[in-house]
């Protein structure tokens, strides 16, 4: 019995022991070893930024040298790929910025959260004061640097917007564009007639409703269409290539001869035919039927350079172009480019950008 008492004594001793230390304050020592810790890690984190910053003011001082160099490249193209190459690293920059102002916000609150403790020596408030000191630099140097990207940035992109239209161009469907006519009126026009394998397969697709088969080329063999037929081509056209394709108006087709643009066939137009004519006048005005102007420089279908025809009528020697602004012929150029760019390998790009 003795024996059990002294036993259950024992452990108590030993429970009450153990109660004492869990329940027992750090040190002294301890928690001016964690002071001391925190601190120094404030300090790093804050040298790391300044790294960073320093790295930031560099990369944006070679962007701001390599903007003025690129105005002397005599070459359209590679100069816009520069241009181009030139917005990455900047876009690459504002993100770095970004990310940096997120992280020294949480620094520069661990830091004001720091100075609150009374048990800091006065070296350590001093180096905590001078880290948020530094913090206080970073936003003012990061937000100067944003400003001076977005302005160089904006005379980048407006020297882009310069991009002249190119001489020809192809389309997704496989139409050659050519450019004809003088700025600001230019606009492109296809250099021979829509073939007719392009124009059958469009038609079988949309009946069918399903997509075409797009071949890259085409035999030169212009389709056999109706003027309505024609416009309902531009229609899917515009719709598939993601531009507005029409069909060429008399004044539009007028200006070809001099850009040695005669075509081989003889071409529809938007131009409602109007023949000084009393019959055809009255004709129109009983039925409400409009003929539509036929452009024949050829003289294929008459003597007359100029008739007119029901819209649904067509022919062998009678095939039509099709025209898009100038606009598109810049923004696919620009599209190309902007490609070439956004495939480069960063290998590619450090070896470009040294």
């Amino acid at each position: 019995m003795q024996k059990t008492i002294l036993v259950i004594l024992a452990i108590t001793s030993l429970l009450l022991l153990h109660a004492q230390e869990v329940e027992a304050p750090p040190q002294p020592a301890k928690q001016e070893e964690q002071v001391a810790t925190s601190q120094k890690r404030l300090r790093e984190l804050t040298l790391v930024e300044l790294d960073k910053k320093n790295h930031r003011a560099r990369e944006a001082g070679e962007i701001a040298a390599k903007f003025k160099s690129i105005s002397t490249i005599q070459n359209i193209d590679l100069r816009i790929t520069e241009y181009l190459r030139l917005q990455k690293r900047i876009a690459k920059l504002q993100k770095e910025i970004q990310n940096a102002n997120h992280r020294q916000a949480d620094l520069a609150e661990e830091i004001r959260a720091g100075l609150l403790d009374t048990k800091l020596s006065i070296q350590e408030s001093e180096r905590l004061v001078e880290c948020r000191q530094y913090m206080d630099e970073f936003a003012r140097a990061q937000r100067l640097m944003t400003l001076q990207l977005k302005k160089l940035n904006d005379n980048i992109q407006g020297l882009i917007l310069k991009l002249p239209p190119p001489s020809t161009f192809t389309t997704r469907s496989g139409l050659k564009m050519r450019l004809v006519g003088t700025l600001p009126n230019a606009f492109y026009i296809s250099e021979n007639c829509v073939p007719d394998a392009l124009f059958d397969e469009v038609r079988t697709a949309r009946a069918l409703q399903r997509e075409p088969f797009i071949s890259a080329n085409y035999p030169n063999t212009n389709a056999t269409a109706s003027y309505s037929q024609a416009v309902a081509f531009c229609k899917w056209l515009t719709s598939y290539e993601f531009n507005t394709y029409v069909l060429p108006d008399i004044k539009q087709l007028q200006i070809l001869p001099d850009f040695n643009a005669l075509p081989e066939k003889a071409i529809w137009s938007t131009t409602v035919w109007a023949p000084d004519d009393v019959n055809y006048s009255r004709a129109v005005e009983r039925f409400g039927i409009k003929f539509q102007t036929i452009w024949d420089p050829q003289h294929l279908l008459s003597d007359l350079e100029y008739t007119g025809d029901l819209p649904d009528a067509s022919y062998k020697n009678l095939g039509f172009l099709v025209i898009t602004h100038v606009k598109t012929g810049i923004r696919q150029r620009l599209e190309m480019l902007m490609k070439a760019v956004n495939d480069e390998t960063p290998e590619k790009e450090t070896e470009d950008n040294k």
